[in-house]
């Protein structure tokens, strides 16, 4: 369906009346950004817009809910824009805790594979990163790409409830045996909510079942803001070697 058909539905939908409310706000928003939003940008509007009218008109159709990370585009949008921000930001947030109320609970972590429903938003996520922490890790699309090409690489979308949050892909060589935390993203605003830790953990828990395994590796660049106190906190120690510029932790997955 069509954003013009998906409005058209909402509105013909009997909805709580602040929940109306707060949807005619979220099409205003819309329609007052794309004009001001930079031109290679305006799909991420529509795309916000699309989908949160969409899984609020038939949630239980759709496996995965892609309207938080529409809301937070919308947001992240008017953050730009003091005066839309003034005029919309309110109404976006109270809609965000109806929608939550309404379709969630987004709590409960698992990996699930990446289809070609979803392989554009698990992109998309990527695109959401912010510097510094965008130069930590390369884009979903690129890793997507490599791991065409690569025989070992094993991938999955970090989930919590129905809505995607981040990426994972493991060098996943049973031959060697050798298991490697190749890349590992959650978006900005699924950050700080337990979600990579509980990702992070499911690995693991894959891991000890592959042939072999009694290590899990990963690398991170030496940042202040890097993810070296999260890895750390998970129970890797750094191993004292550098390669590539990047500081190699391992995790003892010996009992």
């Amino acid at each position: 369906m069509s954003n013009e058909d998906l409005i058209q539905g909402c509105r013909e939908t009997e909805l709580p009346p602040a929940l109306a409310g707060g949807v005619e706000q979220l099409i205003a928003a819309a329609q007052a950004l794309r004009p001001v939003h930079p031109p290679h940008e305006v799909y991420r509007i529509s795309f916000a817009e699309r989908c949160t009218l969409r899984e609020l008109l038939d949630p239980d159709q759709h496996d995965t809910h892609w309207w938080p990370t529409g809301l937070y585009i919308l947001q992240r949008a008017l953050q730009d824009q003091p005066a839309l921000d003034d005029a919309f930001g309110p109404a976006l947030a109270s809609l965000h805790a109806e929608l939550d109320a309404r379709l969630g609970p987004y709590n409960a972590v698992s990996l699930r594979q990446i289809s070609s429903k979803t392989v554009s938003g698990i992109c998309l996520l990527s695109e959401l990163m912010e510097y510094p922490q965008n130069t930590f890790v390369a884009p979903n699309s690129y890793s997507l790409a490599e791991a065409l090409f690569h025989p070992n690489a094993w991938y999955r979308a970090i989930y919590a409830g129905r809505t995607p949050v981040g990426f994972v892909m493991l060098e996943d060589d049973a031959d060697k045996p050798e298991y490697f935390l190749w890349r590992f993203m959650i978006a900005p605003p699924f950050q700080r909510h337990g979600h990579g830790a509980a990702a992070v953990r499911l690995l693991v828990n894959y891991v000890r079942g592959r042939p072999g395994a009694k290590e899990l590796l990963v690398s991170y660049i030496d940042h202040e803001e890097g993810p070296a106190e999260f890895y750390r906190g998970l129970g890797f120690t750094e191993t004292g070697e550098v390669e590539d510029n990047e500081v190699i932790m391992r995790l003892d997955l010996c009992p």
